[in-house]
Order: structure tokens, then sequence, then C-alpha cells
């Protein structure tokens, strides 16, 4: 059963204002590559190898947290994400209505919000991200991801940093990465942009740090540094200092330039 919602962003709002705990992983299209086998070895966008062991991890998060076999588990206020069409593969297409929907369908896997409207760069590209972002400012926050990441206008108490966009095949990768958030096991939101770690990251965090979020971000960050670039829209954006320096005081401040 999928749950669909209008606005997804008010409704994560929502939820962090009111300390609603949850985890969000998404899976988006290097995911299910991961898991389908598709594009084995092959790199993405953003660098990383589709690499078919870290597929099964995935797949086990997938089946633990989002079967209605496993409540106990805490399916609950652990919501799964997936896309509404997968990116173009070398060997075939998968929309909603295909592959994915299928596999979904016949494990019986549950997906609480269909769509990363939130963290997808439409939400981004339409200056969508200031209710999220103005919250946020209001709490502690923990960053883990890109080494680059500076986020100045959220002021994070930690920054697990990430060298590599391959951390799912580094040796002790990911388990150092999660020791380190363990370690400072402050309530906190901790945003996760970790590439395909991210949902195994989440997972094995999830209920570890009391009153805590742990919600997959995505690449939504790399905008505001000028890294991610292969995104058609945010090259754009490099490319313009004023858009992009409006772009920015939109989505922080709300702030629409006359």
């Amino acid at each position: 059963m999928t749950q669909l919602l209008e606005k997804p962003i008010d409704w994560y709002v929502e939820r962090l204002k009111k300390k609603e705990y949850f985890s969000l992983a998404g899976y988006s299209d290097a995911e299910w590559f991961c898991i389908l086998g598709e594009r084995l070895g092959e790199k993405t966008g953003l660098g990383q190898i589709i690499d078919k062991k870290h597929g099964w991890k995935l797949l086990d998060v997938l089946l633990r947290r989002g079967t209605r076999f496993a409540p106990y588990l805490g399916r609950s206020n652990f919501l799964l994400s997936v896309p509404k069409c997968l990116t173009k593969g070398q060997k075939r297409d998968y929309f909603h209505d295909g592959p994915i929907e299928d596999f979904l369908t016949y494990l019986k896997i549950e997906t609480t919000i269909y769509e990363r409207d939130m963290i997808t760069d439409d939400l981004a590209r339409e200056s969508g991200l200031f209710p999220f972002i103005q919250q946020l400012q209001k709490m502690d926050v923990v960053v883990i991801g890109n080494k680059q990441l500076k986020l100045d206008f959220l002021s994070p108490k930690l920054h697990i940093k990430i060298a590599s966009p391959n951390l799912h095949i580094e040796e002790e990768g990911i388990e150092q990465t999660v020791e380190k958030a363990i370690n400072y096991g402050k309530s906190s939101v901790y945003l996760v942009s970790a590439g395909v770690s991210a949902a195994i990251i989440i997972d094995q965090l999830h209920n570890k740090i009391p009153d805590s979020f742990f919600i997959d971000c995505g690449s939504i960050w790399d905008a505001f540094v000028g890294i991610g670039g292969q995104r058609e829209w945010r090259a754009e954006l490099y490319n313009d200092q004023e858009l992009w320096n409006k772009w920015k005081e939109e989505n922080i401040y709300g702030k629409c330039a006359d």
C-alpha cells in the first residue's frame, strides 16, 4: 500500500515541529540499480559504483522495515520512499507500473512516501526548500555527508564528513560513519547525504539515538556549495552568479528578488 502526499514538505515540517520522530530512507535510481542488478560496475552521475553486494543490503532494509510482517521493527516511524519512475537504464526503462512496482507488490512492501518531493531536484529547483530549512534552523542538526558541505545557514553541531561517494564499497566505511554518529549520541536531526549508503546508515541509526530524526536528504545540499553540477539546472545556476545568489536567498530566507 502506497501513501501519497499532496504537500510532502508540509508533512515533514509539521512532524519536525511536533517532535514526532521518524527516519526516512530514500530509494532512488542508483539504489534500485543495485537491487535489480542493472548496470553493475558502472558509475552514476555522482560517481557511485553500482554494486550488487550492496543491493542485497538495501533489499534487506526494505524487507525488515517495509513489510507488514515486521511491525515490531518500527515500521510506523521508519519511512521508505521510492521514485515514481526510475531513470532510464541501458537495458530497459523502469516506470512506476513496471518492475519496481511489481517487485514491491510481490514482497508486500509498503512505501509511505512514494516520491521524495521534499528532497528531489524538483523542489530545490523551484526554490521550495525554505519551509524545511526554516524549521531546521530552530533545531540541533548533524550533517552526515560530503566533506565539501559547509552549511553555515544550518549551523550544524557536527559534520560527519564523507570523503567518497563510494562509502558503500569501502572497507568499514558505513560502519565507521555510523559509529561516529552513535558516539556523538545527542538528540538531533541527522541529515544524511551519502548516496546509496544513506539507507543503510539510517537503518543502523534508527532508534539508536533517543529523540532524533534521521533523514535521507539526497544531494540537495550540493547546490548550495556549488558541487553536483551534473544536474542541468544546477550547472545553470553556477554559471550565473546573480541567479545563484537569488536562488540561495529564496531557499534560505524565503526572499524573492524584485
